[in-house]
């Protein structure tokens, strides 16, 4: 199978992202804080308006096996001065027809990346399902560590699950050293 072309994604990609993240949200939901329902009521306007910004607080990377977006992750930088040095990884999700060729680790990358370089970010911050081990495994090979856990730190259908808060550290942007 062809690598998937993994890139930023624009406001013409708003809608194969917003169909991919409601599947996500449907198939793994443990996997995610948003439920479909929240996304469903956010709708597609609001996703188009935010990939339309730039990229200095928010964006997306997607990878693409042809024309079909297949796997995406999301990242923010909070907007207030004394937090400007870290940035927060979400919404991470390869479909299961696309698991098993790396692509999950081609988006980390690309993501890492452009949170350093366009950000500006000296941390990155994710929460990760304990009960998802794919996920933990991933994050730590790309050098996250767990800082912390939060117990009961979102609940599906009633059910508690717990995450591990895990961190990178990177470098400060050489324009900023």
């Amino acid at each position: 199978m062809p690598t998937p072309e993994v890139r930023l994604l624009t406001a013409e990609d708003a809608d194969a992202w917003f169909q991919l993240r409601l599947f996500a949200l449907r198939d793994t939901p443990t996997a995610f804080l948003a439920s479909y329902e929240e996304e469903l009521e956010g709708g597609l306007e609001k996703v188009r308006e935010r990939l339309n910004q730039g990229t200095e607080h928010f964006f997306i990377v997607g990878a693409f096996d042809g024309d079909e977006l297949v796997g995406n992750v999301g990242c923010f930088r909070p907007p207030r001065i004394q937090a400007r040095h870290k940035a927060g990884i979400w919404g991470v999700f390869v479909h299961p027809d696309a698991r098993g060729r790396g692509i999950a680790r081609a988006l980390m990358g690309r993501a890492i990346e452009t949170a350093q370089t366009v950000m500006g970010a000296e941390l990155l911050q994710l929460g990760v399902n304990v009960g998802i081990p794919a996920a933990c495994a991933l994050y730590e090979s790309l050098g996250f560590v767990t800082y912390g856990t939060e117990r009961d730190g979102f609940r599906v259908g009633g059910k508690a699950c717990d995450e591990y808060l895990m961190a990178l550290q990177l470098g400060a942007k050489p324009s900023e050293v």
